[in-house]
């Protein structure tokens, strides 16, 4: 068994699976988003509040929403690519982000992460669509990286006593390129993964990665790590000094011991090696260290609440979901980012380990006694000299050409080296594009948008100012299109210009009617408060392209100008296969909320399976509470007075498959 070299394949799993869908059509404006303020604490320790992030709502642009997906599970096959030696198996999913969703054990047969069972998506992430389990790598801006749903690429790369796995890709938000080494030596009992950001800007820009390791939740799960001080995240976005491990008298590190979901952030003596271990009941689990740019440790847990389980259950299938997360960031907490200057790069090495320890140590009542056992463990097995030999090591070989493609990722990268003329060594990023991306190569290889571009709706949306430049370069050379208006007016309005995206957006109808033009003055005369333009621009893109995108935010729009008859008129002119969505269901329950039948509310919600509900949305329990509030008010022809409202919600709780609620 020892003599099994190391070997890279690609092939695929059989998985129940739910399908992802296409992406929405159309952009998601910054300035339209609801503000999440972060709120820090005034006695927060110094490193905490440097580079901090105000606000937690990140805006997707230019990536589209990937929110049509469904709830339905089919078997079959999804690409797989495997790195196996004697000790280890890694897997990962080339066409998700490249998640790392299994590391085995092979001398215990043992899985170290939280292989999700099935492949289901719910509404956690930048651009909705995310799926829980495995080491996800989360690059660029606050939250679940937009490419974690996303191919990327992955390739073979020589070196002097094996292969390297290298995956990357081109982030569009910050125009950046993230590269993750994969190096698992034939006779290593650890997993090495070698992370370079490069910053191909001629200015700096603020950087965010977090790599977050899934592993299983069971009764005695513990995680260990070294805490000098600790920090929450709250989910109501504050920031604030806790007690660790012990809260109100109870073991956290027991994330059994959780009620509400927990965000928690150690920072620890600078001089020690970052780490963090998560245990079972027999000492069994993984270790996860790093160099020190990798400085950041946290850990998430759903909690134990019914809307805690639910969450883990609604990931996955009943019973079979319950995770934790052990995390490790390039910041001390994850409200936080680090600059990047122009020109330059950051990188570091991790290392992931199975971890043995006597369960006696694991579990010692003196959590500094079981820290001390994990950490003279990882010592034992990697040196402070192997560490620092196998980054120099690695970071020799970010730049070796690549012997071959496992995977292919997206056309962006092509595109900007295209755009800036500036190629990236080590990488190689293709020409062949989807078809999202074809009208901007066309712009680039000929200075204009071609007619078959012309005659139909785009797919996608660049917003950056080398982009703007380029059409602007184009309108100068060959005139301007009600596509080079319409992109124009798309760049205005996140830049929050709303004057200068009027105009274009004016002009892009008038060179020809199109449903985007329309829908987007609609947004902006609906940011302005000019209700009145708002609707009147709605009605004309939904004439042009009456689709169920469209028709959720007409109704939600109609719902939250109180304009009850003309939501109840336009929901009722629906075909069904609108009305019946989950979006749409909501405002018809907000609505019979609104005519006092709380029996309609219920039904309503009973019958519809909710697959959109964003992590941290009480919607469904805040509908399910007030329509028993409104019946028990109709039933008295009366309000009722805030103590025998909380009886109310007491005496009728949620079933479970309607709690979303983490506090």
């Amino acid at each position: 068994m020892d003599d099994i070299k190391t070997r890279i394949t690609s092939t695929t799993r059989s998985i129940c699976k739910s399908a992802i869908g296409p992406e929405n059509i159309f952009p998601q404006f910054k300035p339209l988003l609801e503000a999440a303020p972060i709120v820090y604490a005034e006695d927060l320790p110094r490193e905490v509040l440097a580079n901090r992030i105000e606000n937690a709502t990140q805006p997707p642009l230019p990536y589209r929403l990937q929110d049509q997906y469904d709830r339905g599970q089919e078997h079959g096959p999804i690409e797989v690519i495997s790195m196996e030696n004697a000790y280890l198996r890694a897997s990962f999913y080339p066409g998700l982000g490249g998640r790392l969703i299994s590391l085995v054990d092979k001398a215990d047969d043992r899985e170290l992460l939280f292989d999700n069972p099935v492949l289901r998506f719910a509404n956690l992430g930048i651009r909705g669509a995310w799926f829980s389990g495995g080491i996800e790598w989360n690059p660029g801006i606050f939250g679940h990286s937009p490419q974690s749903c996303a191919p990327v690429y992955v390739a073979t790369v020589s070196v002097r006593d094996g292969q390297l796995l290298r995956m990357y890709e081109f982030d569009r938000k910050l125009q950046s390129i993230w590269q993750v080494d994969v190096y698992l030596p034939d006779h290593s009992r650890q997993l090495w993964v070698h992370v370079r950001i490069r910053n191909p800007n001629d200015h700096p820009i603020p950087y965010y990665w977090w790599t977050n390791i899934a592993v299983p939740q069971r009764a005695r799960t513990r995680v260990l790590a070294r805490v000098h001080k600790a920090v929450s995240h709250g989910m109501d976005h504050s920031v604030v000094n806790v007690d660790y491990p012990y809260v109100r008298g109870e073991d956290i590190s027991y994330p059994t011991n959780l009620e509400g979901a927990a965000s928690l952030f150690f920072l620890r003596e600078i001089s020690e090696r970052p780490w963090i271990a998560s245990v079972d009941a027999d000492g069994r689990g993984i270790l996860h260290c790093s160099t020190q740019a990798l400085c950041g440790r946290k850990y998430w847990a759903y909690g134990s609440r019914q809307g805690s389980k639910n969450w883990m259950d609604f990931l996955s299938l009943p019973g079979k979901g319950d995770y934790i997360e052990i995390q490790a960031g390039i910041t001390p907490t994850q409200t936080q980012t680090r600059p990047i200057a122009a020109r330059d790069s950051l990188e570091w090495t991790e290392c992931l380990m199975p971890l043995r320890l006597d369960p006696a140590h694991a579990h010692h009542d003196n959590y500094q006694v079981a820290c001390d056992a994990a950490a003279a463990f990882m010592h034992a097995q990697i040196s402070e000299e192997s560490l620092k030999a196998t980054h120099q090591f690695l970071s020799t070989h970010t730049e070796d050409p690549i012997e071959s493609f496992l995977h292919h990722g997206t056309g962006w990268g092509h595109l900007h080296e295209k755009l800036t003329g500036s190629r990236i060594p080590g990488l190689v990023f293709e020409a062949d594009t989807l078809e999202e991306e074809r009208p901007w190569y066309e712009l680039l290889n000929t200075g204009q948008f071609l007619s078959g571009t012309l005659a139909q709706d785009p797919e996608s949306w660049c917003v950056s100012a080398e982009w703007r430049a380029a059409i602007g370069k184009s309108m100068t050379s060959n005139g301007a299109t009600w596509l080079h208006h319409l992109h124009l007016g798309v760049m205005e309005f996140e830049n929050e210009v709303l004057g200068a995206a009027v105009e274009h957006f004016s002009k892009s109808v008038a060179l020809k009617e199109n449903v985007h033009a329309y829908r987007n003055l609609a947004l902006v005369y609906r940011l302005q408060g000019q209700w009145h333009l708002a609707a009147a621009n709605y009605q004309k893109a939904w004439r042009l392209s009456p689709c169920v995108e469209l028709a959720v935010e007409i109704a939600q729009f109609y719902q939250q100008r109180d304009h009850l008859e003309a939501t109840r008129d336009f929901i009722s002119a629906l075909p069904h296969r609108y009305r019946s969505h989950e979006r749409i269901q909501l405002v018809a329950a907000a609505l019979a909320l609104e005519d006092g039948e709380g029996q309609r509310v219920r039904e309503i919600l009973l019958k519809q399976d909710f697959r959109t509900i964003r992590e941290g949305e009480t919607v469904l329990t805040d509908l399910w509470f007030a329509s028993h509030v409104t019946a028990a008010q109709k039933r008295l022809r009366r309000e009722l007075a805030i103590d025998e409202a909380q009886r109310i919600r007491r005496q009728n709780p949620p079933p479970a498959r309607l709690d979303f609620r983490l506090d």
